[in-house]
C-alpha cells in the first residue's frame, strides 16, 4: 500500500530498500532506467517504427512512434520500510527521495555514544 501520509518512525525501522516504479506501479527496476521504456522495456530509439499510426510519408522512429501513442514509462523514486510487526511502509515521489536520504544519514552516520 503507498501512503505517503503515513508517519514512519525510523528507529523502528528494521531495513528499507529503495527502487523505481512507473507511474502506473505496474514494473520496478533497482536502478532508473536510462534509455526510454514502454511498459518496463527498453528500446532502439532510432530503429524505424512499422505500421505507423502516423499520417505522414517519412518514415518515424520507435520513440517518435511511442511518444505519439503516449506509451512512454514515467519512472519515478520508490521506498520500502520494513517496521516491526512485519509490516511494510511504502512512500514513493519525492517523500520517498528525503525519507531515503534521511535513512542513510541515520544508518551510515551514526556517531559512537559517549560514556
Amino acid at each position: 500500500m503507498k501512503n505517503n501520509r503515513i508517519v514512519v518512525d525510523l528507529s523502528k525501522c528494521q531495513y528499507a530498500w529503495h527502487s523505481w516504479v512507473t507511474t502506473c506501479g505496474n514494473y520496478k527496476r533497482a536502478f532508473k532506467p536510462e534509455f526510454p521504456t514502454v511498459h518496463g522495456h527498453e528500446f532502439d530509439c532510432d530503429a524505424p517504427a512499422f505500421m505507423s499510426g502516423l499520417s505522414s510519408p517519412t518514415p518515424v522512429t520507435m520513440l517518435e512512434e511511442a511518444s505519439y501513442k503516449r506509451l512512454l514509462d514515467t519512472w519515478i523514486p520508490c521506498v520500502t520500510f520494513q517496521v516491526t510487526a512485519n509490516h511494510r511502509l511504502t512512500y514513493t515521489g519525492d517523500k520517498a527521495t528525503s525519507l531515503w536520504k534521511a535513512w542513510n544519514e541515520r544508518v551510515f552516520n551514526k556517531k559512537g555514544k559517549k560514556k
